[in-house]
């Protein structure tokens, strides 16, 4: 009985490891949606703003060129304020955190929040100036369309933990 066992255990573990290896191939060959939370360049990674944005040849090289610009200038704010959010932490779990300092963190963050905002806005009304007036109403409606997305609370009633709606 027991030699049943062992066997009927190692068969299970071994179609448990062959369809995690074919989970893992399919992704990586396959690129499936779920697989969309990889970094990609800008243009690539929304084929709809194309569509919808009806770019020239020209035009998205200029966008390109522009997305690589603003990454290098965005590069800087964004690691002040991963260090500054790391020293938030440490303060934060420290055993008598002083709150004039967590404070002090929370503006120099919320200061550098604010520098990036002004530079993709600074960013976004110089390449506008170089689309057509329907290609920059449909560029707005799209980022319009993304931040109300991302300031959609994480467990809404109904997404993820808890009971859901009533």
């Amino acid at each position: 009985m027991k030699e049943r066992a062992l066997i009927y255990l190692v068969v299970v573990l071994v179609v448990i490891n062959v369809a995690a290896l074919g989970t893992i191939i399919y992704q990586r060959l396959a690129d499936p949606d779920w697989g969309a939370l990889r970094p990609k360049p800008m243009m690539e990674a929304d084929p709809a703003m194309l569509k919808g944005l009806r770019l020239t040849p020209e035009q998205r090289d200029m966008m390109r060129e522009s997305r690589r610009r603003i990454d290098s200038l965005l590069t800087p704010f964004h690691e002040q304020i991963r260090t500054k959010q790391q020293e938030l932490y440490v303060e934060m779990d420290s055993d008598r955190p002083d709150t004039a300092l967590i404070n002090n963190l929370i503006s120099e963050i919320g200061a550098l929040q604010v520098a990036v905002q002004k530079t993709v806005i600074g960013n976004f009304l110089g390449d506008g100036r170089t689309l057509r007036p329907e290609q920059r109403r449909a560029l707005i409606k799209l980022i319009e369309t993304r931040a109300k997305w991302q300031e959609r609370p994480m467990f809404d009633p109904g997404q993820g933990f808890g009971r859901g709606r009533k």
